[in-house]
């Protein structure tokens, strides 16, 4: 069982977790990712053990990359409501009061009044109807651009937390090495002692001390840098410290039969193909609108004055009346601009060409990639096969060993280089388990299963 608390409140959960015990990890780590504590608790450093699964769930909720293109999103959809305003009503009331000397003049493009009120709404207008239908597809557009940055932030989280645990995993084997040279150094040493060795002996196994302890040194420092990038990732303050829970996910993940299935499943999936796919269709619409400024608008209008005799309107007009009103349609018909469209469709059919080169290339690339993935993948298969045969093998000879020292017929410092040589044999097979794990965790990442995982 794995166990995730925070500071005041513990979780107990499988490593398969469900809905619910995701969100009571999610609300867990929060607490501790926001540093939100009661004032009465105070704030100690916590140990958090997590799985690739449950980080790729919280980095593709809470990732602040993942919250900008989300924002985007809202962003978005608030220009689909700018862009439909206008065909509503739309009402200004206000004064255009003046004094007036002389002929009474106009006030902002009306005559002087103590209050005015002007309504407008737009009844048919081609160039701004097929701005709305651009602005619905660039809301598409974010929404897929949003979930290209979460297969993003997924794989960078999932890759950063598969080092992590390997580097994790490697230290610990790395101080059980260093275990097995201090014990040989100290067999040596004894054996010097009595006059069974030559002090070079020992001097050799004070050498391969030191040189464990400084690979061990330098391995825990570059875990620590790793914990250090997936609290970034995911949030997590540096008074939280992560322990990765091993688990079976990137191994046990089903993949496509080969590259081409691959391929044809990532070429479905890829949301960057999907934004440029709204992107083109929005840049159709852009095309629309400016060819439709070229056609007639008609627009609704109305307008209410109330004027006032200290204007003296009676001493220059036949007849004075208080209140004025209007109302009914505008019709505005474009007769020369075709330049200026013709120049702004060109701009637009430049950045329709470009799309499609980005698209066709982003295909290409798809295509290219997971066959390189795939052929990675068998070497990567055969690779663990091999350093499972050689653990196999290394651990045959130590049990031989074993047996043999029970009878007395080797030396401990045998026994402790055996031990040793099946500690690298153990290293030498998860770091194949690695390998295997990153071409997987790529091809995951291209066929767009690894940021669904985490949904």
């Amino acid at each position: 069982m794995i166990r995730l608390h925070s500071f005041t409140t513990q979780y107990t959960l499988g490593q398969s977790s469900t809905g619910p015990q995701i969100w009571k990890l999610f609300l867990s780590l929060s607490v501790c990712f926001l540093g939100i504590s009661p004032p009465s608790v105070m704030l100690a450093e916590s140990t958090q053990s997590i799985t690739l699964l449950q980080a790729i769930k919280i980095a593709v909720e809470q990732n602040p990359d993942v919250l900008l293109a989300r924002l985007d999103v809202k962003k978005a959809t608030h220009s689909v409501r700018e862009a439909k305003a206008p065909f509503s009503p739309k009402l200004h009331v206000g004064s255009g009061l003046a004094v007036s000397s002389g002929i009474p003049q106009s006030v902002d493009g009306a005559s002087p009044a103590i209050m005015r009120a002007v309504g407008r709404q737009f009844i048919f207008n081609r160039e701004q109807s097929n701005h709305v239908r651009r602005a619905r597809e660039l809301v598409a557009a974010s929404k897929h651009a949003m979930g290209s940055q979460q297969d993003e932030v997924a794989y960078r989280v999932a890759s950063t937390y598969l080092d992590f645990e390997q580097s994790w995993r490697r230290s610990r084997l790395l101080e059980d090495q260093l275990s097995h040279f201090t014990r040989i150094e100290n067999v040596i040493n004894a054996q010097v002692a009595d006059g069974h060795a030559i002090p070079l002996a020992a001097q050799r196994a004070r050498l391969d001390t030191v040189t464990a302890n400084r690979t061990l040194k330098i391995e825990r420092a570059q875990s620590r840098i790793l914990e250090a990038t997936l609290q970034y990732e995911l949030g997590v303050t540096r008074a939280v410290r992560l322990r990765p829970a091993p688990t079976d996910f990137v191994m046990t993940a089903k993949l496509p039969e080969d590259a081409k299935a691959a391929q044809l499943l990532a070429l479905e999936r890829n949301p960057e193909l999907h934004r440029i796919a709204a992107d083109l269709r929005a840049n159709g619409y852009a095309l629309q609108a400016a060819k439709g400024s070229l056609f007639p608008r008609v627009d609704l209008v109305a307008q209410y004055s109330l004027l006032g005799r200290f204007n003296k309107y009676e001493d220059f007009f036949n007849k004075f009346q208080r209140h004025n009103g209007q109302f009914g349609v505008s019709l505005q018909i474009p007769v020369f601009g075709r330049k200026e469209v013709k120049a702004r469709t060109g701009k637009i059919r430049v950045e329709a060409q470009r799309l499609d080169v980005r698209q066709k290339a982003i295909q290409s690339w798809l295509n290219l990639e997971l066959i390189r993935l795939y052929e990675e993948l068998d070497l990567a298969n055969n690779m663990q096969s091999l350093s499972r045969a050689e653990l196999d093998l290394t651990r045959e000879k130590l049990s031989v060993q074993l047996a043999k020292f029970d009878e007395g017929l080797i030396s401990m410092e045998e026994i402790e280089r055996a031990r040793l040589q099946e500690s690298l044999a153990w290293n030498n097979y998860y770091d194949s388990q690695y390998a295997l794990q990153k071409k997987k965790l790529g091809v995951m990442h291209q066929t767009g299963q690894l940021a669904r995982a985490g949904m």
